[in-house]
């Protein structure tokens, strides 16, 4: 791949994974809208048709934020425990 190519790929790749996280989010709010289950992000969109005080883009910025997280958590507790049994 080309430097020009490469540097194009990885400007472009994380605004690539913003909208294909948002998509999934999206879907994933469309599906429990219609079957919602006994979990958070179905009580979140219960309460946001409902009138809550949250707009559906601030939903959706939510759920974004929180896969972050969780995403950010499980990444830091696996290298912590990596390094304790390399350490062990």
């Amino acid at each position: 791949m080309a430097l020009a190519q490469a540097r194009s790929w990885y400007a472009e790749s994380p605004e690539a994974a913003v909208v294909g996280l948002n998509g999934y989010v999206d879907s994933l709010m469309a599906d429990k809208a219609a079957a919602p289950a006994d979990d958070l992000i179905s009580a979140l969109i219960a309460d946001q048709q409902a009138g809550g005080r949250i707009s559906a883009e601030e939903l959706r910025n939510l759920l974004v934020t929180l896969v972050f997280a969780a995403h950010d958590t499980t990444r830091h507790q696996l290298a912590n425990a990596m390094a304790e049994v390399l350490i062990s």
